[in-house]
């Protein structure tokens, strides 16, 4: 227990996670005499607004296509995604499980993914070009 505050310590999450459970009160003092942490807690606020603010923008006018694209990019910097089912792609792009599987055909169509027909492994053959997707998808592609 940490004394100044009157709150538990800090937890670890995760490799780079801390959890704080403070009152707001408590926050509030210890963000006054801590400016450094006051200075990653807005910049930290300001990413996650950001993140969340393109997140519905794509969401709300990009295509199913588009928005797979984005996700295997940002899931596959090593130019290979693996171990995630089309129903978990769905959820990540707000999409059905048959929209995500059109839109994995098209693009594998336009030779952007490469895949096994039942596997759950997905080679990205142009990952910068997933990642800046947002072009009509040739007529020959189906989505």
């Amino acid at each position: 227990m940490d004394e100044t505050l009157g709150v538990p310590e800090l937890q670890v999450v995760g490799e780079q996670t801390l959890l704080y459970a403070l009152p707001w009160p408590a926050l509030r003092r210890w963000l006054v005499a801590q400016p450094a942490a006051l200075d990653a807690v807005l910049a930290q606020s300001v990413r996650l607004r950001a993140r969340a603010q393109q997140r519905l923008l794509e969401l709300a006018t990009c295509s199913v296509r588009v928005r797979l694209a984005h996700v295997l990019a940002r899931l596959g910097p090593a130019g290979l995604v693996s171990g995630l089912s089309r129903d978990v792609l769905a959820l990540m792009v707000g999409a059905s499980r048959e929209h995500v599987t059109r839109a994995l055909d098209g693009l594998r169509a336009e030779g952007l993914v490469a895949y096994p027909a039942h596997g759950r492994e997905i080679v990205l053959c142009d990952r910068e070009r997933l990642a800046r997707l947002e072009e009509i998808p040739p007529q020959s592609a189906k989505v």
